[in-house]
């Protein structure tokens, strides 16, 4: 009876060795195969320690590219005049001259060169392209003058940029809307003037802005009297917008300065040739450009909106047209 008690209990410790080494293995099975998972999410599926979307895969966190979808609440101003044959915006020196090639043309020699046998009707839709040849000068039109367009030398003797060289950043800023359009046609506006229509709207100008000028021209547009329309700015109202850091000013009158017809007179009256193109000159102490021929300023609120002015680019050339916007703020 000893002897069988004696083997009972010895067979109770192995049969616990055993079990005690099978419940270690599964242990230790769950535990390294816990381990596995744990390190493959990691290597593939990062996530950031702590703060918000601590949960997310660390990609997530990488800048998704920019849309050029137009945010909806976005409103965008065309402040600019469409190039047309007899828009009235030009003295015939400058006034655009648009011919139209249309679809059903018959197709050029260089054309037939290269597709021996071709024919207009073998064609999808059965035309060809449309084109248009235009003949104006870099000042026709809605455009942007370089102080190249002012004099051949700035007052120290160096020499102006061309529009070419002029820096892109003049071309886009916050923008300033003065209004002007109970100002009679011909009148020469004053940097007092100036500061008393800041006043009235209640803004300080800061460098980079962009000031725009609405005047009475802007409702002549497109009428044969356009050209002697709108009030222009002399001097000293140039001077102390260059002054305040005013870098790109614009008008929708057909010159910054006064229409000639008014300064014209005033000249025979005076002799005074510093009257002539003054606020242009004044761009030879303090360069800046100018957008001229601009549009749908009424639309504008004073404050509140970005402008972009950006022209063509012609080799050393005194201006360059341009697709003049105002995005309006939301």
């Amino acid at each position: 009876r000893e002897r069988r008690g004696r083997a009972r209990r010895e067979f109770m410790r192995e049969e616990a060795k055993r079990t005690t080494g099978v419940l270690l293995c599964v242990g230790y099975y769950c535990l390294f195969r816990a381990l596995f998972v744990l390190s493959v999410s990691l290597l593939f599926f990062p996530v950031a320690a702590t703060g918000e979307g601590a949960c997310a895969p660390a990609h997530a966190a990488i800048s998704a590219p920019e849309t050029t979808a137009p945010d909806p609440a976005t409103r965008f101003v065309d402040i600019s005049a469409p190039i047309k044959q007899g828009a009235h915006a030009d003295p015939p020196m400058c006034a655009p001259n648009v011919s139209y090639v249309n679809h059903s043309a018959p197709p050029p020699p260089e054309l037939a060169a290269l597709f021996p046998g071709l024919r207009l009707e073998d064609l999808p839709g059965g035309d060809l392209w449309a084109l248009e040849r235009v003949e104006m000068c870099t000042h026709s039109g809605t455009h942007v003058d370089a102080p190249w367009h002012y004099s051949a030398t700035m007052a120290d003797g160096s020499k102006p940029m061309t529009i070419d060289e002029v820096p892109l950043d003049w071309f886009h800023g916050r923008g300033v809307k003065l209004d002007f359009r109970d100002v009679p046609d011909g009148h020469v506006v004053t940097a007092d003037e100036i500061r008393a229509k800041l006043r009235e709207i209640g803004h300080a100008l800061s460098p980079g802005e962009v000031v725009l000028m609405n005047t009475a021209a802007g409702a002549a547009r497109g009428s044969a009297d356009y050209v002697r329309r709108g009030c222009g700015f002399g001097r000293d109202a140039t001077l102390f917008l260059t002054g305040e850091g005013v870098r790109l000013v614009g008008t929708d009158a057909w010159s910054w300065d006064a229409p000639f017809v008014h300064v014209g007179r005033m000249y025979e009256e005076t002799g005074d040739a510093s009257i002539v193109w003054e606020g242009h000159k004044a761009g030879r102490e303090r360069p800046y450009a100018q957008i001229e021929k601009l549009a749908n300023l009424d639309e504008l609120p004073s404050v509140g909106f970005d402008v972009a002015a950006f022209p063509v680019t012609v080799e050393g050339g005194s201006g360059g047209w341009t697709r003049a916007v105002a995005i309006l703020d939301r």
